[in-house]
């Protein structure tokens, strides 16, 4: 289980999540107030192999990773 503190902006990672298989997100406000929550879910981008001239890569939604590759020489 993942707790996330109240008034925050925290990316949770789940790993691995299963194809077919379902999942309960639960969100359990901690007062009797009101709010509004944003939620994304997203795959891991594959950005290709580091380089020591730079590598770039781009990410569309908050809290999405980038994965690089390393050859260790």
């Amino acid at each position: 289980m993942t707790s996330v503190v109240q008034n925050t902006t925290q990316a949770i990672h789940l790993h691995p999540v299963t194809p077919g298989t379902a999942y309960t997100l639960l969100l359990e406000p901690q007062s009797a107030g009101s709010g509004a929550v944003t939620l994304w879910l997203s795959s891991p981008v594959t950005a290709g192999a580091l380089s020591a001239s730079g590598t770039v890569g781009t990410i569309s939604r908050p809290g999405q990773q980038l994965e690089y590759t390393l050859s260790a020489g």
